[in-house]
């Protein structure tokens, strides 16, 4: 049972709200600390239509994250880091949905999840818009995975990337010696175009271990990329209905 401050009633599995912890709809100051205290209170975490300004990195492992739709919810992030991240053995069971998130040159990411020991796995994104992370090798949607573990099931549906650096990296970063797996992961109905640097969904280090049964689907720009990859390395993948392919399968 869980005590919401907005109801004052016991509701079992309650889902916070951000505005209960003190965030300023206005945008005028930053609402990091009350996203914070709402995330380490509570497993769900609805966020209202508002402008939010946040300063520090949203920690989301294993959290629920939702928004009233990119139209709607705004995360405006100022500070030099990753905007939203999970890293660690929680990298994994992330749930993130409905709310526009900017950036500036300064930051290094949009959304970070990385990992050192169990990888990415059975993360869900949807209808979220990323934009601003222009920094030199800024990626708006970065999935990182290193030491003998991979990218696993995890799955986007009309999450855009739009005007950053980089679009969508999947990235197993162990070294282009040692690459570790990407398997099942799921792109249905982005947008990863405008960037500076790079388009679409890339692939970087996809070594021996294959990276298998990647679905990009409904692209409006470059559907698939890949760089340091094995010949052989990229099997079963598949590019549905998307505008170009750039080195594609």
């Amino acid at each position: 049972m869980a005590l919401t401050q907005a109801s004052y009633s016991m509701i079992t599995g309650a889902v916070g709200n951000v505005l209960d912890f003190g965030a300023d709809a206005t945008g005028a100051t930053s609402s990091s600390s009350a996203f914070a205290a709402a995330l380490a209170a509570y497993t769900t975490v609805y966020i209202p239509q508002g402008q939010y300004k946040l300063t520090t990195t949203l920690t989301v492992a294993r959290k629920k994250l939702i928004g009233d739709g990119p139209e709607a919810v705004t995360l405006t992030y100022t500070g030099s880091s990753s905007a939203i991240n999970a890293s660690g053995t929680d990298a994994q069971n992330c749930h993130l949905e409905g709310f526009k998130l900017v950036g500036t040159a300064s930051a290094s990411a949009g959304i970070l999840i990385s990992e050192a020991s169990v990888g990415c796995r059975r993360g869900i994104f949807k209808n979220i818009y990323v934009t601003g992370f222009t920094g030199s090798g800024a990626f708006g949607v970065d999935l990182a995975a290193s030491l003998n573990n991979g990218i696993y099931y995890n799955y986007f549906e009309r999450v855009d990337c739009i005007a950053n650096d980089y679009g969508f990296r999947v990235y197993s970063s162990d070294g282009a010696a040692n690459g570790y797996r990407c398997n099942s992961n799921t792109f249905v109905s982005c947008d990863a175009s405008q960037n500076v640097s790079g388009n679409g969904v890339r692939i970087d280090y996809a070594k021996r271990p294959v990276c298998s049964n990647v679905e990009v689907i409904d692209f409006e720009d470059v559907g698939f990329a890949y760089s340091y990859c094995d010949s052989g390395s990229i099997a079963n993948c598949k590019v549905e209905n998307c505008s170009g392919i750039a080195n594609g399968v």
